[in-house]
């Protein structure tokens, strides 16, 4: 879940974020625009590195696309082992984003999930779920 909210915010900051050092500048526009960008980074917590993150964020052809990786590392791993990826897709818009795509897979010690959301041309989203909430035994359903 962290991840894919980190996914989704780093989509909506990194359609407005000018660069400048290593972009193209656009046609007919004087200031460079952000084209890719990778950031990685570690979660420590008493000296002792527990979680591993890396974002990678690409625009490109009218679109914005942002890809979130998040694991667990170090003795965190070995007591509670976590993976989550998340990728994230929208057009790019004079009046904002629109939404295409989102896909979050987790993958811990207690459960596996894979979440995805397409959108239509009417806006309106679609998801699945595996494996749906509901085949879980000692979960409650899902309204």
């Amino acid at each position: 879940m962290r991840a894919a909210l980190l996914g989704l915010v780093s989509l909506a900051v990194a359609a407005g974020l000018p660069f400048s050092a290593a972009a193209q500048p656009a046609a007919g526009k004087a200031e460079a625009t952000l084209r890719s960008a990778e950031l990685g980074f570690g979660v420590y917590a008493l000296g002792a590195k527990g979680l591993d993150v890396v974002l990678n964020v690409q625009r490109e052809n009218g679109t914005l696309q942002a890809e979130t990786v998040m694991r667990t590392s170090g003795a965190l791993n070995m007591l509670m082992r976590f993976e989550s990826k998340s990728q994230v897709a929208a057009i790019l818009r004079d009046d904002g984003l629109q939404p295409i795509r989102y896909l979050i897979e987790s993958d811990g010690r207690w459960s596996k999930r894979v979440l995805h959301m397409t959108w239509g041309p009417d806006g309106l989203p679609q998801a699945t779920i595996n494996p749906e909430p509901e085949d879980d035994e000692d979960r409650e359903p899902v309204p």
